[in-house]
């Protein structure tokens, strides 16, 4: 079985880990009155420090990096991602999709599909030039990525502009030390224990309200809006309780002995994550202040551009 263009559909898998499959909120007014913030935090360590960045994986060609961001950057002696990204792109990972994607023979989605989400996805299909059985031979996690990376790409929202992708590629050039938390092939097994029940829901809602899900989204992180931010991503808790233990609870618990490790260290580290990471209870900004750092979120410079 031929699957659809994997690099698109390895954008997505990243967006989807980071997120914890969307769940569309109503799109509440900034404050006005709040100051600028950046989605970044520079946290001090009784020895050293790192900065910690809230990464949109997906962005449109309009979205801009903080300045703090790009200083952040230049400060640190390393750069740390999620995961490796050019992993993504080997013949060993894409088989490995190929394998855990199909639904068996004799099965299809579609037969577990309210009438609505069917009608629903076949227009998905057929807007982008596909078949409109074309997700009725994938499992509902990868019919999920998949159709989501659709509805966001027709938006305007690509892994080419996200902020992973951008200081990713910018420190292979430049030759900036790499670390990651963990590797693709951790994520790729996240995504397929994700329970059938969650991944038909978050497919159901992506395609009632993934574009204006995403804009929310992508507007609390550009003005630093950590409490809107955090109240677009929580329901997740109650919604997809599985999903978000897994992608965000567990993970963020996984990683803090790594961060705390390279606060012992005399260099500066900048960590590049998932903005869900960061925010509410759960997330690493509490987690680390918790544990007597000092953290503190940067102000927002005069502008986002280029340097």
């Amino acid at each position: 079985m031929s699957l659809p263009s994997y690099r698109r559909v390895a954008r997505r898998l990243r967006f989807v880990a980071a997120f914890i499959l969307a769940f569309p909120l109503a799109s509440a007014a900034p404050d006005s009155t709040r100051a600028p913030k950046d989605f970044v935090w520079h946290v001090q360590g009784r020895a050293g420090s790192l900065y910690l960045a809230g990464s949109l994986h997906e962005l449109r060609a309009g979205d801009r990096p903080s300045l703090s961001l790009y200083s952040a950057y230049a400060r640190c002696d390393r750069v740390v991602f999620e995961a490796d990204l050019a992993e993504f792109e080997t013949p060993v990972f894409r088989a490995e999709v190929n394998r855990l994607a199909a639904l068996l023979q004799g099965q299809t989605l579609s037969s577990r599909l309210d009438p609505v989400t069917r009608e629903r996805i076949k227009v998905i299909a057929r807007r982008n030039g596909l078949p409109a059985d074309t997700f009725d031979r994938y499992r509902p996690w990868y019919a999920s990525s998949y159709a989501g990376l659709l509805i966001l790409g027709a938006a305007g929202f690509q892994e080419d502009h996200g902020i992973d992708r951008y200081f990713f590629d910018r420190a292979k050039r430049e030759g900036k030390p790499l670390e990651f938390l963990e590797t693709g092939r951790q994520q790729l097994a996240l995504l397929n224990q994700i329970p059938d029940s969650e991944a038909l829901e978050s497919l159901r809602q992506d395609l009632a309200e993934g574009v204006n899900y995403a804009r929310s989204l992508a507007q609390a992180w550009t003005g630093g809006d950590v409490e809107r931010f955090d109240r677009l991503t929580s329901r997740d808790a109650l919604t997809l309780p599985i999903s978000y233990r897994r992608f965000l609870v567990e993970r963020n618990l996984a990683w803090l002995p790594q961060l705390e490790r390279w606060l012992t260290q005399t260099n500066c580290t900048l960590v590049v994550v998932g903005a869900g990471h960061l925010v509410g209870t759960n997330g690493l900004v509490h987690h680390l202040t918790a544990r007597g750092n000092r953290v503190v979120q940067l102000p927002e410079s005069t502008g986002r551009t280029s340097p």
